[in-house]
């Protein structure tokens, strides 16, 4: 069964956290040494937002893992 496209809404919502997630790593005083990015899924995914957030996320965990080195 295929699920409906999200609605904008759902975007939106959906970007409004991922910029709160990204506030939280840039806040972070220690060092990351590892971080996962999970349930990501590109056939739910049909607008390919969710695939530049989870990139945009992944920029800032790499950009703070290098910074601790």
């Amino acid at each position: 069964m295929m699920q409906e496209p999200p609605t904008p809404e759902q975007t939106a919502a959906k970007a409004e956290a991922a910029l709160r997630g990204m506030e939280v790593i840039q806040s972070i005083r220690t060092e990351v040494i590892g971080a996962d990015i999970v349930e990501f899924n590109p056939l739910q995914d049909p607008t390919g937002t969710t695939a530049m957030v989870a990139a945009k996320l992944f920029k800032e965990i790499a950009a703070k893992m290098l910074a601790g080195r």
